[in-house]
């Protein structure tokens, strides 16, 4: 399968919170990409980038309006999502 196959399986089934198959399609297909279309590697690859920058931003811009909230005291602390770690997958 690849280690870029893999490293999205897995990380599709983080996600999705479902691990086995859909990770495993997602991956064999990401993987079939990767070798079959150097032009869908890498549109696939900007997606994927793109949608990480896009979430990124969305949890900068909350961590900023809920810090502006604070200061002017329209709301009270609301403890942010706390970042949880991936799963240790066996080997």
């Amino acid at each position: 399968m690849g280690i870029a196959g893999t490293l999205l399986a897995r990380q599709v089934g983080v996600t999705a919170g479902q691990a086995g198959l859909v990770g495993l399609v997602a991956g064999t297909a990401f993987n079939f990409l990767l070798r079959r279309s150097p032009v869908g590697a890498i549109a696939l690859g900007g997606a994927m980038l793109a949608h990480k920058a896009y979430k990124s931003g969305q949890e900068a811009k909350a961590k900023r309006d809920a810090k502006l909230a604070l200061e002017k005291g329209i709301a009270a602390p609301v403890p942010l999502k706390p970042i949880t770690p991936l799963p240790a997958t066996p080997l």
